[in-house]
């Protein structure tokens, strides 16, 4: 008989085992459930293409549970990455990057999140080629920024173009093609590519390649999520290329027009007031002594037209001056501080005549920031310095006057930046309150 004590250590352990096994076996579905959950931030931005494993039952082993929450950490982070580098990619085209640097971040990018030994943008020009824009490598491996290669064979692009889906090539080795010949030479054994649409068009390619392992599988997917953005971003970059063409084009037009009534003015109507003026001098001197009158009424009036031809000449020095089309703008800017009632100190380190529209825009502005010193600055003194950097013109206009300049009060200052910002020219204005006003230009001076 087995002694009732050791009957009931029986029991009690063996109830004990009971609970401990449910314990366990609800704690491993409590972290099922939690693995499901952290799995869901990936399943959230999957498409069918590349889905996310679904927990079908709970593991049977701490092992097994083990191994699973490390497959849905890996995938979470490289979600996580994959975001982080979508949303610095945004951050630049948000800024208005120059596009050939948003082409270099995301192609660094996309080598990045595939994994790959490096990518590249490709764009398709209109004597079937692809011209790279834009190309990154972790190693010394792909087509470097600038190349030129003919679409013909088979290869991506050409998939590209006549499919508009993702394409990929697992092994360079066999492939025809110029294409195909020169990726091998760059040492390109694989490599995936998924299609650039710009405002519903083709636009290019981008390319994520190996030199050895092909890339995994999904990953055309993950690529394509960056060429959306790049679409975008080519697009707003597009718009503002047009737009600041548009506004140079109506710069343009406007100096061009304003140039023809100076010159219609100078050779018509001057010329004409100035003809009267001295047969106006010529009657006065023939006139009679008697009445005494006479004489002194041609001579008023010989004056009043000789004012008025002043007038005149300054309303079409205003228009457009004509030395600035005849010397160019060290002349003009001599003859701007000239005219001055503040005494100008003046510094123009140029060489030969730059772009018209660079220096009808120069004189402007300085003959603007020359107005606006002697109606509002209340200086005694102000300096002009213009030079040549490199392909810019810089100019700087410093008075010590009151300062506080508001661009907003009508100085003439917001049409001066417009016309600046549409040659592609930048303006700075520091006017501190008591401590006089310097303004800062530079404009390119490459023509157009």
């Amino acid at each position: 008989m087995v002694p009732v004590a050791v009957t009931v250590l029986i029991v009690v352990a063996a109830l004990g085992l009971g609970l401990l096994l449910w314990v366990i076996n609800r704690r491993l579905r409590r972290a099922t459930a939690l693995a499901d959950r952290l799995a869901a931030t990936v399943l959230d931005a999957s498409t069918p293409e590349d889905p996310p494993r679904r927990i079908r039952r709970p593991p049977r082993s701490l092992n097994a549970l083990s191994g699973m929450l490390e497959e849905r950490y890996e995938d979470v982070v490289r979600f996580a990455e994959e975001q982080a580098a979508l949303r610095r990619v945004a951050t630049l085209v948000a800024e208005g990057t120059p596009p050939s640097e948003v082409f270099a971040a995301m192609a660094k990018e996309m080598a990045l999140v595939a994994g790959a030994n490096g990518a590249t943008l490709s764009r398709f020009e209109t004597d079937a080629t692809v011209l790279v824009v834009g190309a990154y490598s972790k190693i010394p491996a792909g087509l470097p920024l600038g190349t030129r290669v003919s679409t013909r064979g088979q290869n991506l692009a050409t998939d590209i173009l006549r499919t508009g889906k993702p394409s990929r090539i697992d092994d360079y080795g066999e492939a025809p093609g110029d294409l195909a010949a020169i990726v091998r030479r760059y040492g390109v054994s694989s490599a995936v590519a998924v299609p650039v649409v710009v405002n519903g068009r083709m636009w290019g390619l981008a390319v994520a390649s190996n030199r050895q392992d092909p890339l995994p599988q999904g990953v055309e997917w993950r690529l394509s999520r960056f060429t959306d953005l790049l679409g975008t971003a080519i697009a707003n970059a597009q718009a503002r290329a047009d737009l600041t063409a548009s506004r140079a084009r109506v710069v343009t037009a406007t100096d061009q027009t304003r140039q023809r009534i100076e010159r219609d003015l100078h050779d018509g109507t001057q010329q004409r007031l100035v003809s009267l003026a001295l047969e106006l001098r010529a009657a006065e001197a023939v006139a009679p002594a008697e009445p005494p009158e006479l004489r002194a009424k041609i001579a008023a009036i010989a004056d009043g037209l000789a004012a008025a031809l002043e007038e005149l000449r300054e309303i079409s020095r205003g228009i457009h001056p004509a030395i600035l089309s005849e010397g160019g703008l060290r002349p003009a800017l001599k003859a701007l501080a000239r005219r001055s009632p503040v005494p100008v100190d003046l510094d123009v380190r140029i060489g030969d005549r730059l772009p018209p529209a660079t220096e009808v825009a120069a004189y402007y502005f300085v003959a603007e920031a020359l107005a606006n010193v002697a109606k509002h600055a209340h200086a005694s003194s102000v300096q002009v310095r213009t030079e040549v950097a490199g392909d810019r013109l810089n100019l700087a206009v410093h008075d010590d006057g009151v300062g506080g300049a508001d661009p907003a009060a009508g100085t003439g200052l917001i049409g001066l930046t417009d016309r600046i910002e549409a040659l592609d020219g930048t303006i700075a204005i520091n006017s501190p309150p008591g401590a006089g006003t310097r303004l800062d230009v530079s404009l390119p001076v490459r023509p157009g």
